[in-house]
């Protein structure tokens, strides 16, 4: 049995003869027939409508709660000079993806404390050996500043990848695939456009920098799609 394109179910008698390729309808109480195919319209569309169901977020931290996590971050961070930093922000990150829920569902953050400490050294060293070229020689300032150029989208990517990577909703992380090349044409451009602007035209970099991030994460094989206009950044 089938149903036509009037909403009427069509039995076909697999002894009965077929004309063209087409079943032929059998009568069989027209009215029951009708209310079954009814419902089943009524069914499929309920379920597409909650396939299609916009799902909102919802945080239930506490000031409370997070003064007393934030406090002890401060206070070690200042006494161990700033390398307690990267387990500060792991403390942070969990605090607030535990409380924010999605279907139900918490957020997970699975970054090691040493990894993010491994990658803040790394900047540090560039920063320290940066300084120490232009007090040597201050014509290399411009070898410097063109350097810092180009590795800026380098280093957004990587921290986007990072993170993303790091986080996972019902124990699926997500996943970030935005390239280099993408990340330094809006670096640029964005640069360009804020400089010839006078700093009025820097919403558009944000713009295009969110929709290089949503754009670019994935969550399994499903992909994040940024629909927003430039006029609330």
């Amino acid at each position: 049995w089938e149903i036509n394109k009037g909403g009427e179910i069509a039995m076909q008698d697999p002894q009965s003869e077929q004309l063209d390729g087409v079943p032929e309808a059998v009568p069989h109480d027209e009215v029951a027939a009708n209310e079954i195919a009814a419902e089943m319209v009524a069914a499929a569309t309920k379920n597409s409508t909650l396939a299609h169901q916009a799902l909102g977020f919802s945080f239930r931290g506490q000031a409370g709660e997070y003064f007393r996590i934030w406090i002890v971050n401060i206070a070690l961070t200042i006494v161990t000079l700033g390398i307690f930093s990267a387990w500060a922000k792991v403390r942070r990150m969990r605090y607030f993806y535990g409380n924010t829920r999605l279907a139900g569902s918490v957020f997970e953050y699975h970054a090691k404390p040493m990894q993010i400490l491994k990658g803040r050294l790394l900047v540090l060293i560039f920063f320290i050996a940066a300084s120490a070229l232009q007090t040597i020689d201050p014509t290399l300032s411009i070898l410097v500043t063109g350097l810092f150029i180009f590795l800026v989208p380098w280093v957004i990517v990587r921290a986007l990848s990072f993170r993303l990577r790091n986080s996972s909703w019902r124990n699926l992380r997500f996943n970030f695939v935005g390239q280099y090349n993408e990340s330094l044409g809006i670096t640029l451009g964005g640069a360009a456009v804020s400089a010839v602007t006078m700093g009025i035209g820097y919403f558009l970099w944000l713009k295009w920098q969110m929709r290089f991030f949503i754009d670019n994460s994935r969550f399994g094989d499903i992909q994040g799609r940024f629909t927003g206009g430039g006029g609330g950044f």
